[in-house]
């Protein structure tokens, strides 16, 4: 029995540390440090994106996030992957922006859905999102 408890105890351990490390940063320079880590070259925006969003949302935004990565493929063609993210001030201003996000995405040319993280919108190429969530 004792064997089983701390066989399950580590499990838990494992998944709880997994749960937090798989999680979208928790501000601005938490996500530019996690993705240069990963090779993007990022820009926090804490002014004009926002204060664009806000106007759309009529929602608090903190920093708007862009970065972007290029790299070689298989056949040795550029490849890039691109990120755009949003932190709100709440959870609930950032569900209730999803649309406007969503608009806005497409008015610049985006084909992704918008994702949610906590209080983080954010959308992109498929790689650079697993990357920043």
């Amino acid at each position: 029995m004792k064997k089983f408890v701390k066989i399950f105890t580590l499990v838990v351990a494992l998944f709880a540390i997994l749960a937090v490390a798989s999680c979208a940063p928790k501000d601005g320079a938490a996500a530019k440090e996690k993705l240069t880590k990963k090779g993007y070259d990022v820009v926090l925006d804490s002014s004009i994106e926002p204060a664009i969003i806000k106007v759309a949302t009529k929602k608090n935004v903190d920093v708007c996030v862009t970065a972007t990565k290029t790299e070689k493929n298989k056949d040795g063609e550029d490849v890039t992957y691109t990120l755009h993210a949003v932190l709100f001030t709440s959870k609930a201003d950032a569900k209730a922006s999803i649309e406007a996000v969503e608009d806005r995405a497409k008015e610049n040319g985006e084909k992704t859905e918008v994702k949610q993280s906590g209080k983080w919108l954010y959308y992109g190429s498929e790689k650079a999102m697993k990357d920043f969530a």
